[in-house]
C-alpha cells in the first residue's frame, strides 16, 4: 500500500475513529459490521421452495413493488409496471403466485424456515441492507426426478431509479 495512503488512514483513525466506526460497532445490526468473509461464514441461511405445476418457465423477481417507483401516491403498487420494468413474470411472496383456468394453482412458493415467511424476509430486505453470500439451487420435476433447466438460465439484478431507465 502507498505510504501516503497508510499514513492518511492512520490519521483518520486517530482523529475520527468513533466517527468512522472503525470498530464496526454501529453498522449492520447486532455484532457490528462484518467482513465479506465473516458474512459468508456466519450468514443466517434461509430456504424457499418454489413449485411450478405448469409447463411454462416463469421468471420470478425478489422485490417488493410498493417500495419502488412503481407505486401511486396513494401507496398502491403498480405490479404490472414493476414486472415489465424488471423483465419478470411474477413477484415472490408466500402462497400462490399464479393460477390457471378454474383457479388451479400453477406456481406457488413456501418458506422452509419455521416462523419466518417469505413476506417477512422480503419486507425486511426492502428496508435493510441485504447481501446474498451464497445460493444453492436444487431443481427437480414434480415427480422428483432431477431437472437441469434451472441451471442453464441466468440470474440477473436490476437497478431501478426514478431518474434513469432500469439497468440490468
Amino acid at each position: 500500500m502507498d505510504k501516503n495512503v497508510s499514513r492518511k488512514a492512520a490519521q483518520l483513525v486517530a482523529q475520527h475513529g468513533n466517527t468512522l466506526d472503525m470498530g464496526r460497532q454501529l453498522s449492520m445490526g447486532p455484532g457490528g459490521a462484518k467482513t465479506l468473509l465473516d458474512e459468508g461464514e456466519k450468514a443466517r441461511p434461509t430456504s424457499i421452495t418454489i413449485t411450478n405445476h405448469g409447463t411454462a418457465d416463469r421468471a420470478i423477481v425478489f422485490g417488493v413493488p410498493r417500495h419502488t417507483i412503481y407505486t401511486s401516491v396513494t401507496g398502491t403498487p403498480d405490479t404490472a409496471a414493476f414486472l415489465e420494468a424488471v423483465g419478470a413474470d411474477l413477484v415472490l411472496t408466500d402462497g400462490i403466485l399464479e393460477t390457471g383456468a378454474g383457479d388451479v394453482t400453477v406456481v406457488e412458493a413456501t418458506s422452509n424456515d419455521s416462523g419466518r415467511t417469505i413476506a417477512q424476509f422480503m419486507e425486511g430486505a426492502s428496508h435493510n441492507p441485504l447481501r446474498l453470500t451464497e445460493m444453492d439451487i436444487q431443481s427437480s420435476l414434480t415427480d422428483g426426478t432431477p431437472d437441469s433447466r434451472a441451471f442453464t438460465t441466468s440470474i440477473k439484478t436490476v437497478w431501478v431509479s426514478p431518474f434513469h431507465k432500469p439497468r440490468e
